[in-house]
């Protein structure tokens, strides 16, 4: 695996991506993607 610096080009799919994260975050049995409460991330 390589990292590589993103380009504008990859925002589009970046943020598709974030937003099924977020949209998932914490729901039913899936973890917190992130470690903010589920009131906090609506």
């Amino acid at each position: 695996m390589e990292v590589v610096e993103a380009e504008k080009s990859d925002l589009d799919s970046f943020f598709v991506y974030l937003e099924n994260q977020l949209s998932e975050n914490g729901n039913g049995e899936v973890p917190l993607f992130q470690p903010m409460s589920r009131e906090q991330s609506e």
